[in-house]
């Protein structure tokens, strides 16, 4: 049975795994690169998908992380990547709405009934509740119509369309019908508007893939997180954030955003550590 001793070490090993001389902390950072301290090969992060980008030390070497910060009332989580000069919001509380610089979340005075996200003068909604769409100049959170297989709605010149279809449906380019695939891509995960269902195009691949060709006639493999298929140093690409248990021979590697399966890849890498102690 392994003792009290190893296992502490092994928590240990979790707790390096998520901070120590490795900045490039998953679900924070998205663009890392490798530097090479005095006595430790470490990563720093060179752009933040959120929080505030600071320069930290591990008493050997120096680098940068996206740190988490709570300074602006009422905001979701401060943001200043390393171009920025000050802390800003990317997203105000419910019932508030950033200002023009923001630098603060200011109270909604008069309330948009379904309305969850303001624009900066605080007077119109920019997004509304699932089954809602903005009306006429976002004063109003409408409530959907019904329409077979679309998942939500917008105004096109004063009528109301569908803008999104189910899964595995085409939306036509006027947004009045939803059409189901019937020779679907692999691995596609939104198809392109089209009134030629038939042939379909790909707007979005499934994650661990990117679209072979701009116009989206399939899906490929690319299950490193990277933006682009042909990038030497990977840039994590939306909904992808780089890991910070990896070490160097594996590659700058980034990870699909899931709070499971984030969950899970630590307690893996504590537990290994566990069982080979």
């Amino acid at each position: 049975m392994k003792s009290t001793s190893t296992l502490i070490f092994g928590l240990l090993i979790l707790g390096s795994a998520i901070h120590g001389a490795n900045w490039c902390t998953h679900m924070f950072c998205k663009d890392c690169t490798y530097a090479i301290g005095t006595s430790t090969e470490h990563k720093s992060c060179l752009d933040c998908a959120r929080g505030v980008y600071t320069a930290v030390s591990d008493g050997s070497a120096v680098g940068f992380e996206c740190k988490e910060s709570k300074t602006i009332p009422n905001c979701k989580g401060d943001f200043k990547n390393k171009d920025s000069l000050v802390i800003t919001c990317k997203e105000c509380e419910e019932g508030y709405y950033s200002n023009t610089e923001g630098t603060a979340c200011v109270a909604v005075a008069t309330k948009i009934e379904n309305c969850i996200e303001y624009s900066s003068l605080g007077t119109k909604c920019s997004t509304c509740k699932e089954g809602y769409y903005r009306g006429p100049e976002g004063t109003a959170c409408v409530k959907n119509p019904e329409l077979a297989n679309c998942t939500s709605f917008s105004l096109s010149a004063g009528v109301v369309v569908c803008s999104t279809c189910d899964k595995d449906y085409i939306r036509n380019v006027a947004g009045t019908t939803c059409t189901k695939v019937t020779t679907p891509i692999a691995n596609c995960e939104r198809y392109s508007s089209s009134d030629t269902p038939t042939t379909p195009l790909c707007s979005s691949c499934k994650h661990d893939f990117l679209r072979a060709d701009a116009t989206g006639t399939s899906c490929v493999s690319e299950p490193k997180g990277c933006s682009t298929l042909t990038e030497v140093v990977c840039k994590c690409r939306d909904s992808y954030y780089a890991v910070d248990y990896l070490g160097p021979a594996a590659g700058n590697k980034c990870q699909y955003f899931s709070r499971i399966l984030s969950f899970f890849s630590v307690i893996t890498v504590a537990l290994m550590s566990i069982w080979s102690h």
